[in-house]
């Protein structure tokens, strides 16, 4: 009996146990999505969705989440910053890592990475989220902008 006592503490630890995400950083979402094949508009605004349609962060799922139909309204981002004013619809994908999903909260002010797919354009919203930034600083905007510019393009924290 002892060893399924084991068994069964061991896999109440790794459910309780919490997700580690790296920080993320605007420079190195940016390297991300330069070296894909894809390409990414990098977007300053507000998006609009039915937040009842995102995953709850976290939860047990059978399958993936369904992707979110969203209404982004703000800049897009030029050489000299985001100053171009851009709306359009978007997809928000979520997508989980075990049992946490992510998520995010409609009308927040926001920079994104979208990605442009045939179908539109794509936000992936992961467990960790790695092209999605809350309250962009005017700090993360002079970074992304002198990324775009050729100018030095690394981890803040470097």
């Amino acid at each position: 009996m002892k060893p399924l006592l084991t068994l069964v503490f061991v896999m109440i630890a790794s459910h309780a146990a919490a997700l580690s995400c790296l920080r993320p950083d605007v420079a190195s979402s940016y390297q991300d999505a330069h070296a894909a094949e894809d390409l990414y508009y990098i977007l300053r605004g507000r998006l609009d969705f039915d937040a009842a349609l995102m995953p709850n962060g976290v939860e047990a799922r059978a399958s993936p989440p369904a992707a979110v139909p969203a209404q982004f309204d703000g800049m897009t981002l030029t050489a000299r910053g985001f100053t171009t004013p851009f709306a359009a619809p978007i997809i928000l994908q979520p997508s989980c890592a075990g049992p946490w999903c992510g998520s995010l909260q409609p009308s927040a002010d926001i920079l994104v990475f979208a990605k442009q797919t045939g179908a539109g354009l794509e936000v992936d919203v992961g467990a960790c989220p790695w092209f999605v930034f809350y309250n962009p600083t005017d700090a993360m905007e002079q970074r992304i902008v002198d990324c775009v510019a050729g100018r030095r393009c690394e981890r803040a924290d470097r």
